[in-house]
């Protein structure tokens, strides 16, 4: 305790024996209190410009969450920064924060806490909307799919679909229900689930005059991060967070947090997870015909026509993106094993009905069309720039002629227009890596399920040098920690794998 200031040790009392007498059935224990004070003081280092980056170890059942919650948040008092706290489940995720708000209830200080959770655990009003057939912005408009019973729809529903459909939408227009669906009582059918969330690139937010925005619980959950002095995570959010725009779009900014990463040892999996990209061959000339066509009413909408060079060069990247994806398709589909009961159930429409399969696809495969893949990864981010411009520019300034439902929709088209763009710029891209030069090798393989749909995936197999630097390096201050960190009592497998091996400074407690 020699290098930590007085007022950090007597923060770290005063929680100390606030919980002791607090909450039932706390006792002190030596492990946990090395926890506290080995987090305390890598968090103080005596140099103000030295890392401050710890790994710890600790067995269960010492409270590690306890010690890093009271070093963290003496820390982030201390320095003004905010406590991220990142967990390795959306389960864990709402444990740790009803434990954060018992202990939090304790102090003198109040803590103030939320929860951030994708988009994809939250209802999108709008959507539901749409389904329910009470959407404003329809305007009767035949927006293809099933509307014979009121609704859009991309397919038939069952009886027990619309159901289901019905008691969301009376929930949230008598404000019994905030949106989360991870409460929500009631089960949501598999192919029912997606219609009802968004995406970050297709959510049309307030900005671009969304009529559900005020109430929307995902917007509402994250307007609630801003006064918070907690915020808590799972791993796969704080890594899409750091993956979009190099982080700070939806959790505070890392160099102005203490970031706590528990259950570390799944982080360089989830890591691997958050970089892979797949995209389907077939239909791509379909989605890019109505890029090009969302990126046109987008500009008429706000009078702003693109020029001749401008469209040409568009124009270019739609016919290269093509180009490419059909090449490869020519490449790649012949690559997938034919089962016996993919050959009875035949061929039609171009596909290969049948069971599931996938097949590993060698970068040795791909030589004859690094070249292309390169060119389609590029002429993709032609395509993704100019689609997130025009997003940009209707979120930002929403034309005043033009109606906010119309806005909203064409926004929304945008976003699904660049998610498929990202997605096939990313894959492209790992696809042509040359695994000699690249940091780690990629990993490429093919899935073809049994409706024939064919996708290529790829997946650096290695997450370290990312990790290193949008999450260890970035941070003001961070905390790693698990039961399970060391490998034969060594924690060289972990700092290899999560990239603390990269940073020498890193402390190692255990």
């Amino acid at each position: 305790m020699s290098n930590l200031s007085g007022r950090t040790v007597n923060g770290i009392k005063q929680w100390l024996t606030t919980l002791a007498s607090g909450k039932p059935g706390f006792q002190r224990r030596r492990e946990q209190d090395r926890a506290i004070y080995a987090i305390a003081r890598a968090l103080e280092p005596e140099d103000e410009d030295a890392v401050r980056l710890i790994a710890l170890e600790g067995p269960t059942g010492i409270g590690k969450s306890i010690a890093y919650l009271i070093a963290g948040l003496v820390a982030a008092q201390h320095h003004g920064r905010t406590l991220i706290v990142s967990t390795a489940t959306v389960a864990l995720q709402q444990q740790l924060a009803n434990d954060l708000t018992a202990i939090a209830s304790l102090g003198a200080t109040p803590v103030r806490t939320a929860i951030v959770k994708g988009r994809g655990r939250y209802l999108c009003d709008r959507n539901l909307a749409s389904l329910s057939g009470e959407d404003p912005d329809q305007l009767g408009l035949d927006l293809g799919g099933d509307s014979t019973v009121g609704g859009q729809w991309p397919f038939k529903p069952t009886a027990e679909e619309r159901e289901a459909v019905g008691a969301p939408w009376a929930s949230r227009k008598d404000r019994e229900w905030d949106g989360d669906l991870d409460t929500w009582q009631r089960p949501l059918s598999v192919r029912l689930r997606p219609l009802l969330t968004t995406t970050s690139k297709g959510c049309a937010g307030a900005g671009a005059g969304c009529p559900f925005a005020t109430g929307c619980g995902l917007l509402r959950a994250r307007r609630s991060i801003r006064d918070s002095d907690v915020v808590v995570v799972n791993h796969a959010m704080l890594l899409a967070d750091q993956r979009e725009g190099g982080g700070g779009a939806i959790l505070p900014p890392l160099d102005e947090s203490i970031l706590v990463v528990d259950e570390a040892h799944h982080l360089p999996d989830v890591a691997v997870e958050a970089q892979a990209d797949g995209v389907v061959i077939g239909g791509h000339a379909k989605r890019l015909k109505a890029t090009m066509e969302v990126i046109q009413r987008a500009g008429g909408v706000r009078a702003k026509v693109l020029g001749a060079s401008a469209l040409d060069r568009l124009t270019e990247a739609e016919r290269d993106v093509a180009s490419v994806l059909d090449a490869l398709g020519r490449v790649i589909t012949p690559l997938l094993p034919a089962s016996e009961a993919s050959v009875a159930a035949g061929r039609r429409y171009g596909r290969v009905f049948g069971a599931a399969t996938s097949a590993r696809l060698h970068a040795h495969s791909l030589d004859g069309l690094r070249s292309d893949l390169e060119l389609g990864a590029s002429r993709a981010k032609v395509l993704l720039d100019q689609v997130e411009r025009e997003k940009e520019k209707l979120t930002k300034e929403p034309p005043a002629g033009a109606g906010s439902g119309m806005v909203a929709r064409i926004v929304r088209e945008l976003g699904d227009a660049s998610a498929w763009l990202q997605s096939c710029h990313d894959t492209l891209a790992l696809l042509s890596f040359d695994d000699d030069k690249a940091d780690a090798p990629v990993a490429r393989w093919l899935t073809r399920d049994p409706q024939g749909v064919v996708e290529v995936h790829a997946s650096p197999v290695d997450a370290s040098a990312w990790l290193a630097n949008v999450v260890w390096r970035k941070a003001f201050g961070a905390v790693a920690v698990s039961a399970t960190l060391r490998a034969m009592g060594d924690f060289r497998h972990f700092a290899e794998r999560s990239g603390l091996r990269r940073i020498r400074e890193t402390a190692y407690v255990a």
